[in-house]
Order: structure tokens, then C-alpha cells, then sequence
């Protein structure tokens, strides 16, 4: 009688519940479609709905029907077309982490482009132009995540600060794990 029990609650909850779904449209975007590569590295949705792809060569905006390519040909402040990661800020304005060029902030109004690379003397520079991932916190900073080591960059100071660097020993790939708005920040040494 149990069984008979449970079995009519599971069956109840999954009629239930069934009725509550929806049905998704998947579309699948490809170079044929206008991707300027077919190895996505990270997506983002900026405040005004576009959807950011950061690929193997280049930015791409998609507005829902078409793509816009953002690449070192054709905007040659961009320096570098492999783009890691995305991270959209409360202004809208776009921060691409490259595999080698640094950090990038893209103004999609103006469609310009600022680069913040390692400048091997300076103190208040980015120590790896290799950017894994971003982050910001309450208090409007960056938080950059690197090969070697984790920064913090104010935006307002336009500085970057080091937390953890190639000191310690045992790191040898940096993976930053991180909520939307920052209320945890996970740190893994591999």
C-alpha cells in the first residue's frame, strides 16, 4: 500500500509540475551565421540586451538577428583577437580579458577601445597580459584573475593592486570562481 502511496504523490507532483513548463526556443549560432569563430570563450549580456561572445577571434555583439565583429583589422586598439573572458560593468561598459594583450575596456557607444597591459616597471600595473577571468565588487573594482596571480584594478584610480602573485610556489594555473556581483570569491591553486 505504500508503494502504491508514493508512486501516486510522484506521479501527482510530475503532472503538477509538468503543466508548469515551458517550452524554450534553443537556436544554435554558428560561422555560418556570422560568429567570427567557432571556439566561444564567454558570453555576456550587457543593459541594453546584446548578446557579447568573446571568441578565438574576436569581440562579437549579436542583437537577436545579426552579428557584429569587433577585431584587430578592423579596430587595431583591440591589439589582440583571442578574447577570454567578458565581464559587463554598471556603465555598460564591456572588459574583455585577452590571452595576451591584457585588460580591455570596449565602449560600445562610442565603440572605442582602452588597453591596461603589463608594464614591467610600473608597480600599479598588471603583472600577466593573460587574463582567465573577471569580476567586479560593491565598490566598483575589477577583480582580474590571471596565470600568475590575482589583481584588483580600480576603475576610478585606474591601478592595479596585487593579492596573490607567482610567490607562491605551488600555483601553477590561478582559477577564479566567482558569483554575478562578487559575494563570494573562490580562489583554487592546481
Amino acid at each position: 500500500m505504500f508503494k502504491y502511496v508514493v508512486f501516486l504523490t510522484v506521479f501527482i507532483c510530475y503532472l503538477t509540475l509538468s503543466s508548469y513548463s515551458q517550452d524554450i526556443d534553443f537556436r544554435t549560432l554558428s560561422v555560418d551565421a556570422g560568429l567570427s569563430n567557432f571556439v566561444v570563450n564567454d558570453i555576456a549580456q550587457d543593459n541594453n540586451g546584446f548578446i557579447w561572445i568573446a571568441t578565438e577571434y574576436g569581440l562579437n555583439k549579436y542583437d537577436g538577428q545579426n552579428f557584429k565583429i569587433y577585431d584587430k583589422l578592423h579596430y587595431p586598439k583591440l591589439l589582440n583577437n583571442w578574447i577570454n573572458c567578458i565581464y559587463v560593468d554598471k556603465n555598460n561598459k564591456i572588459w574583455l580579458g585577452t590571452n595576451g594583450s591584457g585588460l580591455i575596456k570596449f565602449d560600445p557607444l562610442l565603440e572605442s577601445f582602452e588597453v591596461y597591459s603589463s608594464h614591467q616597471n610600473s608597480p600599479d600595473s598588471l603583472k600577466d597580459n593573460v587574463i582567465k577571468d573577471i569580476c567586479a565588487d560593491d565598490k566598483n573594482n575589477l577583480w582580474i584573475a590571471t596565470s600568475n596571480g590575482l589583481f584588483k584594478f580600480s576603475i576610478a584610480e585606474k591601478k592595479f593592486k596585487t593579492f596573490i602573485n607567482e610567490k607562491i610556489k605551488r600555483t601553477l594555473f590561478l582559477i577564479i570562481l566567482l558569483t554575478k556581483y562578487c559575494s563570494t570569491l573562490k580562489v583554487g591553486f592546481g
